[in-house]
């Protein structure tokens, strides 16, 4: 399974119209910027590397396709990618730390896809197992999305010749058979991978990561908290060391766990911090957040029917998020008997393929009514944004554009959790509304209540209003039970020393990681 080179690789000229046209800002306006998003910067002590961010899509070393591409679907660059594509233009290994729906797959792809097209990378005759580009990711659903984005900028880039950089996207759920068969018909250039079916595949040799160039970790907080920092680390000690690979780390959260990978296993990263990452946490200010303090749990059936009387109608994406599985399962049958013939439930009993269908009916928004169904005068079929119900599973990297209201049925079990439940909606530069039912009284596994200090936090630093009764509980000893933590120069009071990283992690127990059954 060696990797031989490609011979006669179609390469990119740099281009001195390019040159001239790169939209780096000035220093003012970058301090502006800085400060306008909420941006801190990091740079390692003894490391010379040009921070300033770009205005636009042209920049040196960008194949032309691409930024055609970009200009052609985008008004301008998000700050993620503003910031991190000169870094890694200039070879630097990254550490972002943004929310979710920032445009954090295109700041990682566009560069790698640049410097190929450029020869800086070395390249290999296809079919090969042996990748170049290694993305790992959480969630079968955003590892399906990261490779879509991959697969849409290598057929803007090569004209639709997808066979020069192929696209495989590596998950559990599904046969392996059918991704070996792919991985020796048409090869791989970019594996785009859940960890635990890309540790099976390079266990059994049909996949070699010996000759990885650029590797990302992709929303690197839930791969640790879903308990694979194991394997994550086994997969990379099969890669070319740091320095030697170019790395990438993207993350909506930093607790002390992504931390430690990231000093581990990338080589004088520059961090880059969109938002409030004081606390390891980034709520997007383009969500209205409302906290509704519920007395008895008995009393959130009818206030979600009050809700969703409100604010949904049949042009509108809803999420509903529960805890667990059974409680999806009957919030699904609660809703149908209510009149919501069209629900869906999404948790991880559900096979790949009802998981798949589900998620792309609920993108679609395309649905028939059926012959019990009212019609609207002689129409029998319209578009219906179907309401989906939800665990935490489906929280984690789903990008579904357009939903307007997500609505916490059930707290979760973390703040940051509750951080990425929210981020469904308010996506791409749009707003959205978030609704959560809060029960200090709740009969459930946890104590909502010992949550309420950091949904005060989370609030006030999106700048929304903090409700006095949530408030009142906050103050009490048993609202706010986060211990005192140790300051850290960049990302704030959320940091842990690497003694208590290495207590933390003799505590955790190996879990089964839905993505990846077979």
């Amino acid at each position: 399974m060696a990797a031989g080179k490609r011979n006669g690789e179609q390469k990119d000229k740099p281009n001195t119209k390019v040159k001239k046209q790169k939209t780096l800002l000035t220093v003012d306006d970058a301090k502006a910027f800085f400060e306008e998003n909420s941006i801190k910067v990091h740079i390692p002590e003894g490391k010379d590397i040009d921070i300033t961010p770009l205005a636009g899509f042209q920049f040196d070393g960008f194949a032309k396709r691409l930024v055609k591409y970009c200009q052609s679907k985008f008004a301008k660059p998000t700050p993620i990618q503003a910031c991190t594509w000169p870094l890694i233009m200039q070879k630097s290994d990254v550490c972002g730390i943004a929310k979710t729906g920032s445009g954090k797959t295109l700041a990682f792809a566009l560069p790698y896809l640049s410097m190929s097209r450029l020869g800086q990378l070395e390249v290999f005759e296809q079919p090969c197992a042996s990748p170049r580009f290694v993305a790992m990711a959480p969630t079968r659903e955003l590892a399906m999305q990261i490779a879509e984005v991959c697969s849409d900028l290598v057929k803007a880039l090569t004209a639709g010749d997808d066979g020069l950089y192929p696209v495989q996207c590596i998950y559990g759920g599904v046969p392996k058979h059918d991704q070996r068969q792919a991985l020796t018909g048409t090869g791989v250039d970019m594996a785009i991978c859940t960890p635990g079916r890309l540790q099976d595949l390079v266990d059994e040799e049909s996949l070699d990561l010996s000759s990885v160039q650029y590797l990302v970790l992709d929303e690197a907080d839930r791969m640790l908290d879903m308990g694979f920092i194991d394997v994550v680390k086994a997969l990379i000690g099969k890669m070319p060391k740091a320095g030697k690979r170019q790395t990438c780390m993207f993350s909506a959260t930093w607790p002390a766990t992504v931390h430690a990978l990231a000093t581990k296993f990338l080589s004088e990263p520059v961090h880059v911090g969109i938002g409030s990452v004081d606390e390891g946490m980034v709520a997007n200010t383009a969500i209205r957040q409302l906290v509704e303090v519920i007395k008895s749990e008995k009393d959130k059936p009818t206030r979600l029917l009050q809700h969703l009387k409100k604010h949904y109608s049949p042009d509108k994406k809803v999420i509903i998020f529960g805890l667990y599985k059974k409680e999806t399962a009957w919030l699904e049958k609660f809703l149908w008997e209510k009149g919501y013939e069209k629900v869906i439930a999404l948790q991880g009993d559900m096979s790949q393929d009802k998981r798949t269908q589900a998620i792309t009916d609920f993108k679609a928004t395309e649905k028939s009514f059926g012959k019990s169904s009212c019609r609207v005068g002689s129409i029998r079929a319209a578009k219906l944004r179907t309401p989906l119900i939800a665990t935490d599973v489906a929280s984690r990297g789903l990008d579904v554009q357009d939903v307007e209201l997500v609505i916490n049925y059930t707290f979760p079990l973390t703040i940051e959790d509750y951080v990425h439940r929210i981020g469904r909606t308010g996506r791409a530069g749009k707003k959205g509304l978030a609704i959560c039912f809060f029960c200090p009284d709740s009969k459930g596994a946890q104590d909502e209540k010992a949550h309420a200090g950091d949904l005060c936090k989370v609030l006030r630093d999106a700048g929304q209003e903090v409700p006095q009764e949530l408030q009142s509980i906050a103050q009490t000893s048993g609202g706010n039970k986060a211990t005192k933590k140790k300051a850290h120069p960049l990302f704030g009071a959320h940091f842990k020393s690497a003694e208590q990283v290495a207590a933390l992690e003799a505590k955790k127990v190996h879990t089964t990681f839905d993505s990846d059954d077979e």
